[in-house]
């Protein structure tokens, strides 16, 4: 939509005094349509794209659009920039981003999306600006992070952390929760996987994987390196209590899922693949890993499975044998930028039972690939399953 029709009388020089009789139909219809236009961009404006959605709610939470109005958050809500997700006690909320990064905002905290583009969505550059104002997170990084790290940034009511296409905490504890966290106030982050920069006033330090920091709410306070790590920096990402915690744990034991793949039947193994990912954590996997060598149809270009990675994230309750929630589909073509969303796909895998996904998500581009090669092709029947790692 063009907003610039606000300015169409001025540049072509109409005025009251100088319309004539047989303009003035013409003027008048310039001027309806300028009219419209300033409503439509106000209700509508350019920028009115979803940044992400809620993909898992545990307990209660509430969204704050950017209008005002506040709802209770229900699983396939849209976020949109300037909303805010607040979660209440003994509540979760994980968030699938654009870019394909997730976030988990745990028990009485509130997250705010300040601003989120992405270039393979249509914004002029790739940008993540979030606010944690109370609470704890958990996030692991899109494609933002990786690509374009120096425009990502998690703000907290005292720090700005950045990072290099990372995994990490981040806790903000305010004098009203310093008795629950049994901690000073101030800002706490731990990394994960990769590395981080968190900022306070002028002074920054570079936060390593397996590190933890803090920084105090009194002015002009350094980021502090942690010799210990608290116990609410030693949570899982989709934790409901920010006090429990293994004992005394250095790294928390990796719970991990086994997704299978096979071919034609599901009662011979021979054509089966595997891969194995952390339960409840993005992983980039390689295609070919997954679907074996294959090609898949993007866009109109047949791309082979070895130049393909796609995100992938299984999720399970910790030990014991619920279904998987299951989400993979934005691609990345090895030396291109951005991703490709054309395959994703989400379903729930019962406990090791066999389900077909021979139309649906990466495999459809399979299917097309053939079509497009031959008038005449076999396409495999394909099933996938879920299981805990063995």
């Amino acid at each position: 939509m063009d907003c610039s029709l606000k300015d169409d009388l001025l540049q072509k020089g109409h005025h009251p005094a100088n319309i004539s009789l047989t303009r003035f139909a013409a003027v008048r219809a310039n001027t309806l349509r300028w009219v419209v236009a300033l409503v439509l961009c106000l209700v509508f404006p350019a920028s009115w794209a979803n940044v992400g959605s809620v993909i898992n709610i545990l307990g209660n939470a509430k969204i704050q659009k950017r209008t005002g109005q506040t709802s209770p958050a229900i699983r396939g809500d849209f976020l949109y920039e300037g909303d805010a997700v607040w979660t209440e006690a003994a509540s979760n909320v994980q968030i699938r981003m654009i870019d394909g990064a997730m976030v988990w905002v745990r028990p009485s905290s509130e997250l705010k999306i300040d601003a989120y583009k992405s270039t393979d969505r249509g914004g002029a550059r790739n940008e993540s600006s979030l606010r944690l104002l109370s609470g704890s997170m958990r996030t692991v990084t899109g494609m933002i992070g990786k690509q374009s790290p120096e425009n990502y940034r998690l703000n907290t009511p005292n720090a700005t952390i950045g990072v290099r296409g990372t995994e990490f905490d981040a806790v903000y504890v305010n004098a009203a929760s310093a008795g629950q966290y049994r901690a000073e106030t101030g800002t706490y982050h731990r990394v994960y996987q990769g590395s981080t920069q968190i900022r306070s006033g002028q002074q920054e330090i570079n936060v390593s994987e397996g590190q933890a920091v803090f920084v105090g709410t009194q002015p002009n306070s350094p980021p502090v390196r942690l010799q210990n790590i608290p116990d609410f920096l030693n949570l899982p990402p989709a934790a409901t209590t920010i006090t429990a915690a293994p004992a005394n744990p250095v790294v928390a034991a990796r719970d991990q899922i086994r997704i299978l793949v096979r071919y034609g039947n599901t009662n011979i193994s021979s054509g089966e693949t595997s891969v194995q990912v952390d339960n409840g954590r993005l992983s980039w996997v390689p295609v070919r890993q997954l679907m074996g060598q294959t090609a898949l149809l993007i866009g109109s270009e047949v791309v082979e499975s070895n130049r393909l990675n796609i995100a992938l994230t299984a999720s399970r309750p910790v030990g014991n044998q619920a279904s998987v929630q299951l989400q993979m589909g934005d691609m990345q073509l090895s030396g291109r930028q951005g991703v490709v969303g054309q395959y994703r796909m989400s379903l729930e895998l019962p406990a090791a039972t066999w389900v077909e996904v021979t139309d649906r998500g990466p495999w459809q581009g399979v299917k097309k690939a053939l079509a497009a090669s031959s008038s005449r092709y076999e396409f495999q029947k394909v099933f996938i399953m879920a299981e805990e790692k063995k």
